[in-house]
């Protein structure tokens, strides 16, 4: 594993652990460490994933030679505050989508790739399609031949527990699907 590339991982929720499983078992590849502000879940994504490292703080970064990977899957409004943390000491950084709540943020989330020279891309997991669940209710109820129409991009209804600033701009936060 001398060789490997390492890759660490911001953040223990559902959308760090698809990120995770995409990674687990490439070759070059060493899920190397997690860092999440609820630590009982990085300890169990360690655990399952045979992560080698938790960390406590951003203080225990390091500037080395060693390729390294940050795979940050925080929520929207940490995503710029984590990468002012971070991006000094990585070559990649592999943002889960959107890369900032608005369009603003995400061009200071640019500028400061630029300062560190990192290379940063946004990814588009998905974890979630409510109109594919609605699909999913209404195969149940109905075994019989059909066609289905869902005419939805996502349920904004669905989203009332996110903060205020999120659903301001939801638009820009999910239009990229």
């Amino acid at each position: 594993m001398k060789n490997n590339i390492k890759f660490y991982f911001f953040g223990a929720g559902p959308i760090i652990e698809e990120h995770i499983k995409s990674f687990k078992g490439e070759k070059g590849v060493e899920l190397f460490a997690i860092l999440s502000r609820t630590k009982s879940k990085a300890i169990k994504l360690q655990k399952k994933y045979k992560i080698k490292f938790i960390y406590n703080s951003f203080e225990n970064l390091k500037k080395n030679k060693i390729k390294k990977v940050a795979v940050i899957g925080v929520s929207i409004l940490s995503s710029l505050e984590v990468c002012k943390k971070i991006f000094q000491f990585f070559d990649y950084c592999l943002i889960e989508k959107p890369p900032g709540y608005n369009y603003k943020e995400s061009l200071k989330i640019l500028k400061l790739s630029k300062k560190y020279n990192v290379k940063v891309y946004v990814a588009l997991n998905r974890r979630c399609y409510p109109s594919t669940d609605q699909l999913r209710k209404l195969l149940k109820k109905d075994r019989g031949n059909r066609i289905i129409n869902i005419i939805d991009h996502e349920n904004i209804d669905l989203q009332k527990n996110k903060p205020i600033k999120v659903i301001n701009n939801w638009m820009y936060a999910n239009s990229i699907h």
